[in-house]
């Protein structure tokens, strides 16, 4: 069992995914802390190939929707914590999900 999960709901960030990763690890190596990286991910760019090549685990909802993906994420964390990334820091990208999601996110951050 490991320490703490990371879980990450992702669609098509093939320009940020590695940064994210970077730094996640980094501060898992830094505090010497046993953890993990699951994504879960639909897209159609080079996302989920990048964050298998850097160590994280990838699984593929069977349904769309970041709550789908989040629960099947929380069901693959072996982790004692889960900790939580967004890909909703800074801008949500049209069509990324429905307006009234958006709006309940905008909030929070």
């Amino acid at each position: 069992m490991k320490e703490i999960s990371v879980v990450i709901s992702t669609k098509n960030e093939e320009e940020s995914i590695g940064i994210c990763i970077e730094k996640i690890q980094k501060v898992l190596n830094e505090h010497h802390i046993d953890g993990e990286i699951i994504i879960a991910d639909n897209s159609t760019d080079k996302t989920p190939e990048i964050a298998k090549g850097m160590g994280a685990k990838v699984i593929v909802p069977d349904e769309h929707g970041y709550g789908n993906a989040y629960r099947l994420l929380f069901e693959e964390a072996s982790g004692d914590y889960i900790v939580m990334g967004s890909r909703f820091k800074g801008e949500i990208k049209t069509g990324a999900m429905p307006w009234h999601h958006q709006n309940i996110l905008e909030t929070l951050y």
